[in-house]
């Protein structure tokens, strides 16, 4: 089914406004409701970086016990961000190096699948844990390594990721880091990359991985092609660069 052919059934801005913004986009919208069940119903400081496009930054806006404010280097996705509004939701210009530097009240903290694609990870995460508030929890998706999708993914853009660690490695580097990984979940079960299956459906593509997922995931059929990682700070540690 092809983009004319849906046109004439439904606009196509509308069934991508419902993909996008009714959690069915996929991954995305897996990672989002993993991390979503994961925070509590008190008032807090949510930050999403890098927020691309503001899929999942629009998805945690939902709670309105939540102030979201989502960033990111690109002025263009930006712009395009601040075309969906919620009141408790805010998009800005800024690199993830400098974020956590304006923000002293931050609770949650999402870095979703590309903290190892950016450069100086490391004084990324030591930003974080000094400007995150005591009882905070850091939330990263990380890719499985060991996954058909990311060797695949690997393989054809060898040069995207800059970190390349499996799930035993990632909770090592964490820890060394200043964080306590207190929790790990397994997320993706449904390959995305360069699936003709999915390619067929054209924009509906998310929908019909979005169930296969709900599907695989049950069932525990193959490998995630993700983790959650939640991290909180280890009370007592000096910074790694004092």
């Amino acid at each position: 089914m092809n983009k004319e052919t849906l046109k004439k059934i439904l606009p196509v801005n509308t069934i991508v406004h419902l993909i996008k913004y009714r959690g069915f986009s996929y991954p995305q919208g897996v990672f989002t409701s993993a991390i979503i069940k994961l925070l509590s119903k008190e008032k807090a400081v949510l930050i999403d970086a890098p927020c691309g496009y503001g899929d999942s930054t629009w998805q945690f806006a939902k709670l309105k016990n939540l102030t979201v404010y989502g960033y990111d280097i690109d002025p263009g996705v930006i712009e395009k961000a601040k075309k969906i509004s919620r009141p408790n939701l805010f998009f800005d210009i800024a690199d993830i190096r400098d974020i956590a530097k304006k923000h002293t009240d931050v609770k949650y903290f999402c870095i979703i699948n590309s903290l190892f694609l950016l450069p100086e990870p490391d004084k990324i995460l030591e930003a974080i844990r000094i400007n995150l508030s005591d009882d905070g929890k850091l939330f990263i998706v990380a890719p499985n390594i060991n996954s058909v999708h990311f060797k695949r993914f690997q393989k054809d853009n060898p040069d995207v990721n800059k970190l390349i660690l499996d799930i035993n490695q990632l909770q090592r580097y964490f820890s060394s880091r200043g964080w306590f990984v207190d929790k790990t979940v397994k997320l993706a079960y449904t390959r995305s990359y360069k699936r003709k299956d999915a390619k067929l459906l054209s924009i509906l593509s998310p929908v019909y991985l979005h169930f296969l997922n709900v599907f695989q995931s049950f069932f525990k059929l193959g490998k995630p092609n993700s983790y959650l990682f939640v991290l909180q700070k280890k009370r007592r540690i000096n910074s790694i660069y004092n």
